[in-house]
């Protein structure tokens, strides 16, 4: 017990520092940097998400369940071939990425960064997923630290300290960069560690490969969709305001979506898993108390960190000293009613899922996908930021509204 405690508040531990990192480094940018330099930052990390998503392809939701069934001396053979699969995608979607630069969403002197950034970020956070998935956490959790965290809180030791060749996004990408490597250099060497590199010389699977490719499809979909809400109001204000403007957003942004964050680590990862026990076991009774407990305990935490946010948020915008983020303070308060009602979906969101009721979440969430770019182009160009919440707003409100009607 005392181990299990113990490994729960390592884990725990390592999380809230990754967290915090991202957190910190929105704020010192804010203080350091221009409101430009700190959109063009928003822009950057966005677009390096939705990429690689798409260099993803969630082919880990096939061979999570493919390594589970396997035994351990068949695992470093579908690890290998999961990495077949995804630099066979990198031929085909790193090209395209190229866009970005012609369309002038990010700079042309971030070519190279951007590019090291995307497929470090990735083949890091696949070592995240897989040792997740072979019960590692708490070195996944290290990997995620170095990908997220300590080069954070180095460069900002260097940032404090008034090393002034440091401040800028070139230092930054670079340090971001570094600290995804370091991460998959740690990973690699656990997995030889830990498996016999002869195997590596088995057969490559194609089938196998292509099987996986058509069972993640699906879910890439909804995802992207997911991505599409969290993520399209940025462009939008790119393109119908300033870089300043998507500055303010995406430090607004950030410091809202804490708070999903937070409510999904301590609630909702504490929740789905009984649920999903309970109504295997057609245990219905327990199953609807567990919903209702749930949906109060999502409802008090998140007005819990609301009122947190609150009360910290006007010392952080002193210590930033910059007017315009004080002017837009009411972006951040549509912007935690739409994560409020975000974290409410989880509750019928994950009622569907124990229920397999997949391919509806799916519909929903392009649905949702939709509304958010119609109301996106409707009221940023007369609303401004202000607009680009609501919009964020409306979506998840919809995806809540129309998933609490199916689960009916």
């Amino acid at each position: 017990m005392k181990k299990y405690l113990s490994s729960r508040l390592t884990n725990l531990s390592l999380k809230v520092l990754s967290m915090v990192a991202k957190f910190l480094l929105i704020i010192y940018i804010g203080k350091y940097l221009s409101t430009q330099a700190l959109g063009e930052y928003g822009l950057f990390v966005t677009t390096v998400i939705i990429s690689m998503y798409f260099l993803g392809m969630d082919f880990y939701t096939f061979n999570t369940r493919e390594i589970i069934k396997h035994e351990e001396h068949h695992r470093f053979i579908l690890i290998r071939d999961q990495f077949i699969f995804h630099i066979v995608v990198y031929a085909f979607v790193l090209p395209l990425l190229f866009s970005v630069f012609l369309f002038g969403v990010i700079d042309y002197q971030y070519i190279v960064l951007f590019y090291l950034v995307v497929v470090a970020e990735h083949i890091s956070q696949e070592l995240f997923r897989l040792y997740t998935t072979l019960s590692m956490p708490i070195l996944a959790n290290i990997l995620l630290l170095l990908r997220t965290g300590v080069w954070v809180y180095i460069l900002m030791a260097l940032w404090i300290y008034g090393l002034d060749d440091t401040k800028n996004l070139y230092s930054i990408y670079l340090a971001w960069f570094l600290g995804a490597f370091s991460s998959i250099l740690l990973g690699v060497y656990y997995l030889f560690k830990i498996y016999d590199k002869k195997t590596l010389a088995t057969k490559i699977d194609w089938l196998w490969i292509k099987n996986g490719f058509k069972t993640s499809m699906p879910f890439l979909v909804g995802t992207v969709a997911y991505k599409v809400i969290e993520f399209s109001d940025r462009y939008m204000i790119d393109y119908y305001m300033t870089k300043a403007d998507v500055g303010i957003y995406t430090f607004f942004g950030s410091i809202a979506n804490t708070m999903q964050t937070l409510v999904f680590t301590l609630v909702v990862m504490m929740y789905y898993p009984k649920m999903i026990e309970l109504y295997k076991d057609n245990k219905l009774d327990d199953f609807k108390d567990t919903t209702k407990k749930f949906f109060w305990e999502v409802m008090i935490y998140s007005f819990l960190i609301i009122i947190g946010i609150s009360i910290f948020i006007y010392p952080v915008l002193e210590y930033m000293d910059k007017i315009e983020f004080i002017e837009n303070i009411n972006v951040l308060w549509v912007l935690l009613g739409g994560i409020l009602i975000l974290n409410l979906s989880f509750v019928p969101h994950y009622t569907l899922f124990v229920k397999h009721k997949d391919i509806a979440i799916r519909n929903i969430t392009i649905l949702g996908a939709v509304l958010n770019i119609g109301l996106n182009v409707l009221l940023i160009p007369f609303y401004g930021l202000v607009g680009a919440g609501v919009a964020t707003f409306g979506s998840y409100f919809a995806i809540y509204y129309m998933k609490k009607i199916k689960v009916y």
